[in-house]
């Protein structure tokens, strides 16, 4: 057997292996090959103790960021912290909620705001209303129904639309990193998809912001997670949970001499009686996640700003105003387009960064 032969066979074995591990559903689903969640934090334990990232975490609150020419400083908490560069990576931190909140006589918790701890233990409800009809809405249904060891809990999904299945909330298009646009050039491929290049070709923040919302698909859930075993559908079927289309139009509460009963009423006429527990899975305002510090920083150092309020960032993803101070995620969006929040879009927020640290292109 020849040299070319033996590669060739070496190759077919290797495809044949890996072909084998990505059909093994103990280890990725039938879907895009998605990780299970044991891999995928098998990975995330490898990557951290790979790198030694638990050694540079740092917990805390940062309190003011002052940036000079050749380094930046930061307050965690009143200890100052010297960086070369720094990188704004911020979760959006206003959570959105109905305005009939008021009229509840227990405290409302938002499924995505950690800080609210009082009110009663939401895994112990008997009639919890969700607001929302979107991924985080259907995990915390399916969460409560799964720690309900009685089988009693009645868990109302309120959506303003009935269930919108979609695989990920933006076209696949916006996923693409430059890495991979440069291998489809490559190989006789036009590179980036037509509508991130008109993205990208578009200079006015406005008009940015404008494809952003166009494009982003929010209120859906995955079919795995609508259709799977144990999932939505399947929960609806025995009961367990109940999709209402429409709004709250009121909330009306009797006080009893050692209780209260609290029933909600609907637009489409329905009343749900006996509401002990409510949670908003709304999402968030539309203000730039830490806007706080976003607006300081901008007024201090005259770092430019979209008429949305968020950063204005180059194509290295560096804050127009200081080279130092570069952006990611969410922050980065009227740059990277609607992935921007998403794992599609940490992936290219790291490629543009690590490229730029790299290449010194950093103005002293």
């Amino acid at each position: 057997m020849n040299s070319k032969e033996t590669s060739k066979k070496k190759k077919k074995k290797k495809k044949a292996t890996v072909s084998a591990v990505l059909n093994d559903r103990s280890l990725f689903a039938a879907d895009y090959h998605r990780p299970s969640l044991r891999l995928f934090n098998q990975h995330c334990d490898h990557v951290m103790n790979k790198y030694g990232l638990q050694q540079h975490h740092a917990r805390g609150k940062v309190e003011e960021i002052i940036p000079h020419s050749n380094h930046v400083k930061v307050n965690i908490g009143g200890n100052w912290v010297t960086a070369e560069n720094i990188v704004l990576c911020l979760g959006s931190d206003d959570p959105k909620v109905p305005e009939w909140i008021e009229e509840l006589p227990f405290p409302l918790r938002h499924v995505l705001d950690t800080t609210k701890k009082d009110g009663p233990d939401e895994t112990q409800s008997k009639v919890c209303v969700i607001i929302g009809g979107g991924i985080s809405a259907v995990h915390k249904a399916l969460h409560l129904i799964a720690a309900d060891a009685t089988s009693t809990v009645v868990v109302h999904i309120i959506s303003r639309h009935s269930l919108r299945e979609q695989q990920f909330d933006t076209n696949q298009d916006w996923m693409m990193d430059a890495y991979n646009a440069q291998r489809s050039i490559a190989k006789g491929g036009k590179g980036y998809p037509d509508r991130v290049k008109e993205f990208q070709q578009q200079p006015c923040p406005n008009q940015r912001r404008a494809i952003i919302r166009r494009e982003r698909v929010p209120g859906t859930i995955p079919t795995a997670l609508s259709r799977g075993k144990g999932g939505l559908q399947e929960a609806i079927r025995k009961g367990s949970i109940q999709w209402h289309v429409g709004e709250v139009e009121r909330c009306e509460t009797n006080w009893m001499e050692s209780s209260t009963i609290t029933d909600l009423l609907l637009s489409t006429g329905d009343t749900i009686s006996n509401v002990d527990t409510v949670i908003a899975a709304t999402g968030f305002g539309t203000n730039a996640p830490g806007q706080a510090i976003i607006q300081d920083l901008s007024a201090r150092y005259n770092l430019s700003l979209s008429p949305c309020g968020y950063p204005l960032v180059n194509d290295n993803l560096q804050w127009q105003g200081h080279s130092r101070i570069f952006c990611a995620g969410a922050l980065a969006e009227l740059e990277l387009g609607p992935s921007a929040r998403n794992l599609a879009g940490a992936r290219m927020s790291s490629e543009r960064i690590v490229a730029t640290v790299d290449a010194g292109a950093i103005r002293q």
